[in-house]
């Protein structure tokens, strides 16, 4: 019973080998496919390709291209897919910012190596696209015969075939669109198909046609061929297909078994006539076809993630270094850059400083901005008439020199509002200014305590004394009164 159960089942028109010689949809056995609600708005009109050649019915031409760029787009994408790369972007950032006056190193050090690099790797991009493009026009120039009128068969290039063309393909010739099988040079109706360039397969794929086109298997049968094809939208699935056939006023389903896909070769057959379903793009090859991709080695993608983490570093190592300037410059600066006194006290200690028992020296805990002269008295003269001129001396004005000082130092305190470098210079500047006028008249002091030394006991001595001191020092002999001198 088991045995007997097992065997009924068994039936040779379950295998896909013996199913090709079962006949096709006879009438009154299987229904139409219900094409209704959108994926199913193709509408192909046999026989009858002008049909085609308007809206809404105008679809793609048979032209195919496989290049990732054209002479316009060529120079914008090809730069997008190099600076797209972490490296190229790195070293762009880094040579705009050597054109700046304050980069360390020359402009052009960094600028040559990318371009050369860049362009390298363009003139790569364009060699590889170049070919690409001269396989496309191989393909497209291929022909095969295509149904003109009154049953006349010509020739005519892959890329000029359109939606609604009746074509005959000859053997081990590859089919140049989707094709809804007709008939073939066998009376069932079959056909064998090599569908290596699709799935790589090798073994041969069977087709039949439908029954009710089987007796199309001549050129003088297609004269007043007409029917219409309802099917199902361009999609990339490579076995399945769900469509209609009206012809002869009946509706015929339509099944994957009837369908020549692009790119697969007739083998075995002398010659098949098919209708064309799918152009171009939109034939299920072309729908399961991806971009040419960037080809990047694992090395590119390493370095990738090293240049991410060198950027990383650098910025965190620049936000901290440019925080603790702008710390130290906020609250750790010197006071010199602050408090003009400080500046100045500092400047008198550390230049009259190593000076000669007697010279000038500067009061310490003078006020700020003011000139007092030295403590010691030359000799030849008293200390009596200073303290009347002391009296008076609320009148009295400092020297030029020293007034022109204080202003040098006012300038200098004008100049913190400036950046560091334009301030540091003109600090200098004001600093050997202050040192040439100050040993001006350092000197011209030394002179006069040599003529006090010298001087004699005439009268005439006070008048020689400040012809000899200048200008510079009259104010300070005015406040000063001699000694009376011995005989």
């Amino acid at each position: 019973m088991a045995r007997g159960r097992i065997r009924s089942k068994l039936r040779l028109s379950h295998l896909y080998t013996f199913g090709c010689l079962k006949p096709s949809t006879l009438e009154g056995e299987d229904p139409p496919h219900p094409l209704h609600g959108p994926g199913f708005s193709r509408t192909v009109f046999c026989n009858q390709p002008h049909m085609h050649k308007k809206k809404p019915l105008r679809y793609r031409s048979n032209y195919v291209s496989t290049t990732r760029y054209n002479l316009i787009t060529f120079f914008p994408k090809s730069l997008y897919e190099q600076f797209h790369r972490a490296a190229n972007l790195y070293f762009l950032v880094a040579a705009i910012l050597s054109v700046f006056p304050l980069s360390p190193f020359n402009k052009w050090s960094m600028i040559a190596p990318l371009v050369f690099v860049v362009g390298l790797s363009m003139m790569k991009e364009a060699l590889e696209d170049w070919r690409r493009f001269m396989q496309d026009v191989k393909i497209n120039a291929r022909k095969t015969c295509v149904h003109k009128t009154d049953g006349v068969f010509r020739s005519r290039k892959w890329k000029k075939v359109s939606v609604g063309d009746v074509v005959r393909v000859e053997k081990d010739e590859f089919f140049p669109a989707d094709l809804l099988l007709l008939s073939s040079s066998y009376e069932d109706g079959i056909c064998y198909v090599e569908t290596m360039n699709l799935d790589g397969e090798t073994n041969l794929k069977v087709k039949r046609s439908l029954e009710v086109t089987m007796t199309l298997d001549d050129e003088d049968s297609f004269k007043n061929f007409m029917g219409t094809i309802r099917c199902e939208d361009p999609n990339p699935s490579l076995y399945t297909f769900v469509g209609n056939l009206e012809y002869k006023r009946q509706t015929f389903p339509l099944d994957p078994s009837q369908i020549l896909l692009r790119d697969s070769k007739l083998r075995n057959t002398a010659y098949v006539y098919g209708v064309v379903v799918f152009t171009g793009h939109d034939s299920k090859v072309m729908q399961n076809s991806t971009k040419s991709p960037s080809k990047r080695s694992r090395i590119e993608r390493t370095m990738d993630y090293i240049i991410y983490t060198l950027l990383v570093l650098l910025i965190l190592i620049s936000c901290i270094s440019s925080s603790g300037f702008a710390w130290e410059t906020e609250f750790h600066m010197p006071k010199m850059w602050k408090e003009p006194n400080f500046q100045y006290n500092n400047y008198q200690q550390r230049s009259y400083s190593n000076n000669q028992q007697g010279g000038y020296q500067p009061k310490q805990n003078t006020q700020q901005g003011s000139y007092q002269p030295r403590q010691n008295i030359p000799p030849g003269f008293s200390n009596h008439g200073n303290q009347s001129t002391q009296a008076q001396g609320s009148s009295s004005q400092a020297p030029a020199s020293d007034t022109s000082v204080d202003a040098m130092f006012k300038k200098l305190l004008d100049f913190q509002t400036k950046n560091e470098k334009t301030m540091v210079y003109e600090f200098k500047n004001i600093h050997s200014k202050i040192d040439g006028s100050y040993n001006e008249l350092n000197n011209k002091i030394r002179n006069l305590e040599n003529q006090f030394a010298s001087m004699n006991s005439q009268p005439s001595s006070q008048q020689s004394v400040k012809m000899a001191m200048g200008l510079d020092i009259n104010d300070y002999l005015d406040n000063i009164q001699p000694k009376k001198i011995d005989a």
